[in-house]
């Protein structure tokens, strides 16, 4: 055990999908609120949010919706129209003072007369760190930074991706209590509950992009769409397969609605690329060793893993998770069932992360071992010689399988 921690403070970005633990209780958490309804709509840009207040009341509040909208900082100045003058501006990013694909936040700042900003995160990329709150500074504008453990989470897939060049990467799986995905290999099998499948859709809601093999379409034919979440915002990731040789078919559920992607091997049949081709859906090329690159190479900040148990596992053998979400169902399937992890040739520690009831599933979460929420150095997991048997076989307040460890810290909803 690493100890208990307070509730509402976020150490994995997957706890942003775990229901409202009440209200804000700052003018920054407000703002922080406002980022939130923004998680997996704005790559290649980061989710900002922003809040104007003058003499203790809300005036504006806003947040990026999308790229090539208007940033967080722009449309609650717009809201606020003149009284925006004299007035605090708190904003969970360092305000751009770059062109893109909209004018530098800093210049409408200084227009409308704003007094004080306050900003919870420095711009990680570093290009154009600092350059927003020198700017500021020149102009007279007091600047100060409200930095907190949420902010830092928030912005973990967009750091991760301007300064490695590749998305975050979360990977859930649902297992049951011996570890093991199905009653037995290529039959499908449904595990949890409405209250945990509802945690998925939420975290699907808050990534840029769900991944699955080819053999989960194969078995499952699942839509991998956002459903039932009462969310304001209704956001559907991209839906990538890993599908190298082309077998599952264009009509699969998967494909059938907009923003839906096939990754494939270069020797693909050319007959196999035309039937997709002519289904309308994109086709992305790209060897595995090279896949985050590659979707990195599309801006993609954040995306979410849902298995197989070899995508899984060639994931982690890859080094390339920086989340594991296990939701665990009260069930024994038996060794006849699927493992939900395949062999594996190293193995990698994960360290703090949380815990939740999901009645009658149980969610657990882990973070890589490495990494330290107060800082957007991301690496990959520390690595040793060894073999693994199925995740899930032993379930410990410090889990411990074979030369695979992850340290678990409690926290209850």
């Amino acid at each position: 055990m690493l100890g208990m921690r307070e509730p509402k403070v976020a150490i994995a970005y997957s706890e942003l999908a775990l229901e409202s633990q009440g209200a804000a209780d700052s003018w920054m958490a407000q703002a922080l609120e406002q980022a939130k309804l923004g998680l997996g709509c704005t790559y290649p840009n980061p989710p900002v949010g922003a809040l104007i207040e003058k003499e203790g009341r809300i005036v504006a509040q806003s947040f990026h919706a999308r790229a090539g909208d208007l940033h967080a900082e722009a449309k609650a100045l717009l809201q606020a129209g003149e009284q925006a003058l004299g007035s605090t501006l708190h904003v969970t990013l360092e305000p751009c003072n770059h062109f893109g694909r909209t004018p530098p936040c800093t210049e409408a700042i200084i227009r409308a007369g704003v007094k004080r900003v306050i900003y919870a995160e420095n711009d990680p990329n570093p290009e154009v760190a600092g350059q927003g709150r020198l700017r500021l500074q020149e102009m007279g504008i007091q600047v100060e930074q409200a930095s907190s453990p949420e902010s830092r989470v928030i912005l973990l897939p967009f750091s991760k991706r301007v300064t490695r060049g590749v998305p975050y990467v979360i990977a859930k799986m649902a297992a049951s209590l011996d570890g093991r995905i199905s009653q037995k290999p290529g039959v499908q099998t449904a595990l949890t509950s409405p209250k945990a499948n509802r945690f998925v859709h939420r975290l699907r809601e808050r990534v840029d992009a769900v991944v699955v093999g080819s053999e989960t379409v194969l078995i499952d034919n699942p839509r991998l769409t956002v459903r039932d979440t009462g969310s304001l915002i209704h956001h559907q990731p991209i839906r990538i397969v890993l599908d190298s040789r082309l077998r599952t078919s264009p009509q699969a559920w998967v494909y059938q609605e907009k923003n839906a992607w096939v990754v494939h091997s270069i020797h693909a049949s050319k007959k196999l690329c035309d039937a997709f081709d002519q289904a309308g859906i994109q086709r992305v090329v790209s060897e595995k060793a090279d896949l985050l690159k590659t979707l990195g190479a599309f801006g993609l900040t954040s995306i979410l893993v849902e298995g197989g148990a070899q995508v899984l596992t060639y994931f982690l053998h890859q080094g390339w998770v920086d989340e594991l979400v296990w939701l665990t169902a009260p069930i024994l399937l038996g060794s006849q069932g699927t493992a939900s992890v395949g062999e594996l040739a190293c193995s990698a520690s994960f360290g703090p992360g949380i815990r939740a009831d999901l009645f009658p599933d149980r969610l657990m979460v882990f973070t890589q071992g490495d990494r330290k929420v107060g800082s957007f150095g991301i690496s990959s997991p520390h690595y040793e010689n060894g073999t693994n048997r199925a995740l899930g076989d032993t379930l410990k307040e410090e889990i411990t399988m074979d030369s695979m460890t992850w340290n678990q810290t409690e926290v209850f909803q």
